[in-house]
């Protein structure tokens, strides 16, 4: 059952009921008491007559009050309870009747309430038995955070709603995809805006008829697509076909389909070719031409011409597959359906048309090969993934890759492969996940392989015991060189976890075994702990009554464990049984103090008559003044007392004292410093004097408004009387875009800066119409020690409100293959679109050395 809110009201001390077709106005009075909220800019302001929320009921079959009753505003009454998930509440409307057929229909400045969205119309019809509202004239949706995601403001508007599903359906409207409704690898700039047509929103994607997308804001905008159909997959891909293109309402081209992708699979993938020129490929241009098979179905087709490398050709197809569950595209895979854009699920994959989405069957086919003639090699490589719902829960997933002549190599012909293969069911209490990889290799000296499976059980036994079963296998294999002979070597681990909860403690079993065998050059392959079995008992800390109430901190636990173990590593083997308490981290707070303390014993008895305790402690205070100023200090004790015959036993010592001091007197200065004392290294050792000072770190912060910052941070060691890593981060911006930041690195002890890093933004021209212009931007690195420019690079830009071309010139002397590039890059601003700028030739950044400044 649908339910509409105030509907069916609770009247006030004197309600009054009419009988007419039209509801009668608030009194002076009634709207004294009772104002109209604020209405947001842009959308249409409630009448005077107001119908405000009231008592939540259900619809029922029938109407009490007749067919054709009208009910007349009464004083106001909260709702009882919240909405649920399938109810549509009335705000505020003229007027509003119900019949006996659960058809409820209001008039005049409608405002709805529909799980977190405003719905805003002149007029209303909603079906409680079918859970269907059609809305007309003026139609907008809200969400609660201010966006507007329908907004027409045409008379002729209308939006269909199933409120089951949350699919609308808006006719001449217009819906809006933001950049914070799709994830964040995106690289969306701007909204998605869709205007006129048929607009359909399902919880999985938008499917629209007859309308025209762009992402410019303006109200002429300065380009837009107008499509026969386009389908939005948010989080994934925009596929329009029959697409006209328009620049300022004059048509510039038409072509059958246009695909932008929405994710960061396909980084490297524009609408228009890569052009430039590197060391190691020459002079190119590359080609990735989108295709449309069907919408669950999308290519590349890849073309790249190359002075240097050759020619190279590629493709990549996406694909869905049958099977699994089956919905009709209203359906919510699960999940609650939201209204408006939503982002889709990792690992679903979805269709049009009658056959909905599945549930995440498909996968990607990658290939591509090239001539490449300055290395004399003919390189392929391919990558196959796949996704696939199987029966009862069971998935099956493949991820394979393999290459051959691989520019890595130096021993010229080669090949590898690899694969790995997960076989998992998951059902309410259990799971299991069976994984095989599989990775082959030649490389001219004979071929390596490796095989690794494991299988993992996780069962709930009860609502208070689990256990978690693994096996781990692996087989290694590596050819012989010369007279030596290759190896082989195979390792079985096994590890069996149960887990138990009694009231007021925790019970755990741990076992697990490793056995291991080699041949050929390596020996015999060993390591890690055995455990033949382990038992560990806790109790749980404010849950158990403790032995000395009066003298221990509530967070107290004790702790027993028995167990056999085998340390492989040194050939260690024994009985080990440990008496703990652990007093838990205490916090207490009295004003502007706040203290801590820690602390622990842990008593260890083996069965070859030796022993080994372990106490710890750590405790401290801080003093808060000025609001955001502190100073803190703290004793850190650890030290074992005894022998252990295991190495994983073993603990280090410490015994210091540690002091800090934050100072932030207004929110434009911070300086902060922390040193500290070490008192097991006050004396001297073998004739080297001891350091028991630890260094003093300070940084000093600030900031001018948004506009200047400067972070200046050193370390000063008082034990030798010297300053070392002195650094500087400065950040500038200006008016009108300009820019500039720096980063420094100074050496005390050579007198040297070891590195010099900038980056400087400058706008040439500005357009403030289009909020464009001309900008110029540069950075440099520059190594002190070596006296050498690291890296430098040039692009200048030409930005218009949408569009984007730039020229890009940069050197790496420290790159794989060092040498200067450049290309031309021309974009459109909003998606998605492979940035070359501050990357070196194989994809890693130019660091700064800046890191972030806030």
């Amino acid at each position: 059952m649908y339910r509409l809110l105030g509907i069916m009201l609770l009247l006030a001390a004197s309600p009054v009921m009419a009988q007419s077709t039209t509801s009668t106005a608030n009194s002076a009075a009634d709207l004294s008491q009772n104002p109209p909220s604020s209405t947001p800019p842009g959308l249409p302001s409630p009448s005077q007559a107001q119908i405000p929320p009231l008592q939540h009921v259900s619809a029922a079959p029938t109407n009490p009050l007749g067919p054709t009753s009208v009910i007349a505003p009464p004083a106001f009454e909260p709702p009882v309870d919240e909405l649920g998930p399938n109810d549509i509440g009335l705000e505020t409307a003229d007027s509003a009747q119900m019949d006996n057929d659960g058809i409820t229909t209001v008039n005049g400045n409608v405002s709805l309430r529909y799980r977190t969205y405003t719905l805003y119309c002149d007029n209303a019809t909603i079906n409680t038995d079918t859970g269907i509202g059609a809305l007309t004239g003026n139609v907008r949706l809200r969400s609660d955070d201010g966006k507007v995601v329908v907004n027409s403001l045409a008379k002729n508007s209308k939006l269909t709603l199933n409120l089951r599903s949350g699919v609308y359906d808006v006719i001449g409207g217009s819906a809006v995809i933001a950049p914070s409704d799709l994830p964040s690898l995106t690289g969306l700039a701007l909204p998605i805006r869709l205007y006129g047509g048929d607009i359909e929103d399902t919880p999985r994607f938008i499917d629209a008829r007859d309308t025209s997308v762009t992402t410019c804001d303006f109200a002429s905008p300065h380009y837009f697509f107008k499509a026969r159909s386009t389908i939005i997959i948010p989080g994934k891909r925009l596929i329009a076909r029959d697409v006209t293109l328009y620049r300022r309402h004059h048509k510039v081209i038409t072509i059958p389909y246009l695909l932008f992708p929405l994710d960061n699979r396909y980084a490297r993938q524009g609408i228009t070719p890569q052009v430039g020129y590197d060391q190691e490929e020459g002079y190119f241009a590359k080609f990735a031409v989108p295709y449309v098979l069907a919408a669950s179905a999308v290519g590349i087709l890849r073309l790249d011409l190359m002075s240097q490398a050759g020619v190279g050709t590629g493709l990549t197809q996406s694909f869905t597959t049958g099977g699994g569950r089956k919905g009709n595209g209203a359906q919510s895979n699960g999940n609650a359906p939201t209204i408006g854009p939503t982002i889709s699920t990792a690992g679903q994959s979805y269709a049009t048309g009658t056959s909905g989405l599945t549930s995440g069957n498909g996968g990607q086919v990658q290939i591509y090969h090239v001539n490449d003639s300055s290395a004399g090699l003919n390189t392929t490589t391919g990558s196959l993934t796949d996704n696939q719902l199987l029966f009862h829960n069971v998935r099956l997933s493949v991820d394979t890759q393999f290459q051959n002549d691989s520019y890595q190599s130096s021993l010229g012909q080669s090949n590898a492969i690899s694969g790995l293969f997960t076989v998992s069911r998951a059902v309410r209490g259990a799971s299991t996940t069976l994984n095989t990889n599989v990775q082959q290799s030649d490389y001219g000296d004979g071929t390596s392989r490796t095989i690794t499976s494991s299988f993992d059980e996780s069962n709930a036994l009860s609502s208070i015991t689990n256990m978690d079963l693994k096996l781990n296998l692996s087989q290694f294999g590596t050819p012989g060189i010369g007279d030596a002979a290759g190896t082989y070597q195979q390792t079985l681990a096994t590890n069996l976890d149960i887990t138990s909860h009694p009231k007021g403690y925790q019970l755990e079993l741990l076992t697990n075994t490793f056995n291991a065998s080699a041949s050929g050059s390596s020996g015999l392959i060993s390591g890690g702990v055995q455990r033949l079995p382990e038992i560990n008992v806790q109790s749980v800390p404010s849950t158990t009554d403790r032995l000395l109430p009066q003298l221990l901190p509530a967070l107290s636990k004790y702790i027993l464990d028995i167990g056999y173990f085998k340390e492989t590593l040194d050939n260690a083997e024994d009985m080990r049984m440990q008496l703990g308490l652990d007093l838990g981290n205490n916090q207490h707070q009295a004003k502007a103090v706040t203290t801590s303390f820690s602390g622990s014993f842990l008593q260890s008895l083996y069965s070859n008559n030796t022993a080994q305790y372990i106490l710890q402690n750590q405790m401290g205070a801080t003093y808060s003044f000025q609001k955001h100023s502190s100073f803190g200090a703290d004793y850190s004790y650890l030290r074992p007392y005894g022998y252990t015959p295991f190495l994983f036993d073993e603990s280090g010592s410490y015994n210091n004292v540690n002091v800090n001091l934050n100072l932030q007197p207004t929110n434009r200065f911070e300086a902060t410093f922390s040193s500290g004392f070490d008192i097991g290294a006050d004396h001297e050792i073998d004739g080297v004097p001891g350091t028991p000072w630890i260094d003093i770190n300070g940084q000093v912060q600030y900031r001018i408004d948004k506009r200047l910052l400067n972070v200046l941070t050193g370390s000063y060691d008082p034990n030798r009387g010297m300053l070392f890593n002195v650094a500087d981060t400065t950040r500038v911006t200006l008016p009108w875009g300009l820019a500039f930041n720096s980063a420094l690195n100074y050496v005390p002890q050579s007198a040297r800066f070891s590195n010099v890093n900038g980056d400087l933004v400058v706008p040439w021209i500005t357009d403030k119409r289009e909020q464009a212009g001309y900008t110029i931007r540069a950075l440099a690195g520059y190594d002190g020690l070596t006296d050498q420019i690291t890296y430098k690079g040039l692009e200048v830009t030409r930005s218009w409100h949408d569009w984007e071309l730039s020229g890009i010139y940069q050197s790496n002397d420290q790159n794989l293959a060092p040498g200067s590039s450049f290309y031309l890059n021309f974009r459109l601003k909003a998606f998605p679109g492979y940035e070359p700028f501050g990357v070196g030739q194989f994809g890693q950044g130019l660091d700064t050395g800046i890191g972030q400044v806030y």
